[in-house]
């Protein structure tokens, strides 16, 4: 639902005082587009706070501000279309949920208005189906600085978060996401902009309090994304961002500990810790180019930064002990992208890497039955396919049915021979159907 003063953009309302009634009987997401919305974004969302009402279901959209940051580069209209998509898409309506007053308010508040014994939660909020894809990875439990989260998926200690990023922008499978911002809802938003423009632009993300002290004048084209807080968009979001020519700009005013992952891509993002500094970025061309939607899940990290270690699961390398490995092929079952593939090349088989398709997540360390995988370090380098270990393939002796590696043959000899069982070694180099017949021999 789109709620407008001007009537071009959705349904009408005279005053402000009617739009608010209008979103207290709303089943879906809503978008408030009226000249000064950022000025009046307090008195909004006190309003909703008092009902009960969930405030991670609207945007407001400052019909004035920006225009005048767009700077003709994009519409009202289309401006008004990408954000209202980009809520539609969010999980705005999942956001945690609170019973009871057990939180601080004013004395001003308490005599002004009614309170809700209901309050919305800004947290991550854990895809466990997502999650679960790695079900030995604890990463983000693991680098969490509050000890917010435990268990596998992760539950969420709402009185310990803090909000501050670090499990979004270290989750490799980007399982993790937060009522107002996801990939999808991202991903929609570029898109329906890019359907009406291709001007490079900055990408203004920030709270609502602090919009509306940037200042905007010798600004270029921008366009405006308010959140909750700047940390809760992942580096890859803000990457997929840069790719489709829009050159994020994150306004916080602290950063915290996510500060140094975002400095990793300093080539194409900017961060300010407050809203001068964002106005004097603004002022800077934007010379990225909209190179359409990713055509594969890490091919767009390397297209934007330069070679060299990220501190984020944003582009990743396979190191093999090639002696250990046995083309057992698990590491190339497990992979969740397919960017570990077996492939037999005459009487070979070939471990390969296909370093666009890696994300980085160490399945393959986790499940390789022999150790071979040593590390999967974070490094952008370059994106040729990689041979990690190769081997002959072991035929039948009999009928010559190719059996598996030799490799992983041979290393089952030599356990079994340490074991003594020489009549399954008899048979070891036999395929089904002449196991089944020398039986009868």
């Amino acid at each position: 639902m789109i709620l407008s003063s001007s009537p071009r953009l959705g349904k009408a309302f005279a005053d402000l005082g009617e739009a608010l009634k209008a979103l207290e009987g709303a089943e879906e997401p809503a978008l408030l587009a009226f000249e000064e919305a950022w000025s009046r974004a307090e008195e909004v969302f006190e309003f909703l706070e008092g009902k009960g009402l969930n405030p991670f279901a609207v945007d407001l959209l400052d019909l004035k501000a920006e225009a005048e940051l767009a700077a003709g580069a994009f519409s009202t209209e289309a401006i008004a279309s990408a954000r209202h998509k980009r809520l539609l898409s969010s999980p705005a309506m999942l956001a945690p949920v609170r019973v009871g007053l057990g939180k601080r308010v004013s004395r001003r508040a308490l005599l002004s208005r009614p309170l809700s014994a209901i309050a919305y939660v800004n947290a991550p909020l854990i895809d466990a189906e997502t999650c679960n894809v790695l079900d030995r990875c604890q990463l983000c439990v693991e680098s969490c600085p509050h000890g917010a989260l435990s268990g596998k998926p992760p539950q969420v200690d709402y009185d310990k978060c803090t909000m501050c990023g670090l499990c979004i922008a270290l989750c490799p499978i980007e399982a993790i996401a937060t009522p107002s911002v996801s990939t999808d809802a991202l991903e929609e938003f570029a898109r329906e902009l890019r359907s009406q423009s291709g001007s490079p632009a900055h990408l203004l993300i920030a709270p609502l309090r602090l919009l509306r002290e940037v200042p905007r004048e010798g600004a270029k084209p921008t366009v405006v994304l308010p959140v909750t807080r700047a940390e809760e968009l992942s580096p890859l979001d803000l990457l997929r961002l840069a790719h489709r020519g829009f050159r994020p700009l994150l306004l916080s005013e602290g950063f915290g500990e996510v500060r140094k992952v975002y400095e990793n891509l300093s080539a194409v993002v900017d961060l300010a810790s407050s809203p001068s500094e964002a106005g004097e970025l603004l002022r800077r061309p934007v010379e990225l180019a909209d190179k359409g939607e990713q055509r594969s899940y890490r091919g767009f990290v390397r297209e934007l930064l330069a070679e060299g270690e990220l501190l984020f699961p944003g582009y990743a390398d396979v190191e093999v002990e090639e002696q250990a490995c046995t083309l057992c092929e698990a590491c190339a079952r497990y992979c969740p992208t397919g960017a570990l593939r077996v492939e037999r090349r005459g009487d070979s088989m070939e471990l390969l890497l296909v370093r666009d398709e890696c994300i980085g997540c160490r399945k393959c360390q986790q499940v390789c039955p022999e150790g071979a995988i040593r590390r999967v370090p974070w490094l952008l380098s370059s994106p040729a396919e990689r041979l990690l270990a190769s081997s002959l393939i072991a035929k039948c002796i009999r009928c010559g049915a190719e059996l598996a590696s030799e490799r992983i043959i041979a290393a089952v000899e030599r356990r079994l021979r340490a074991a003594g069982a020489e009549q399954a070694l008899k048979s070891l180099r036999l395929c089904p159907v002449c196991k089944a017949e020398a039986l009868f021999d």
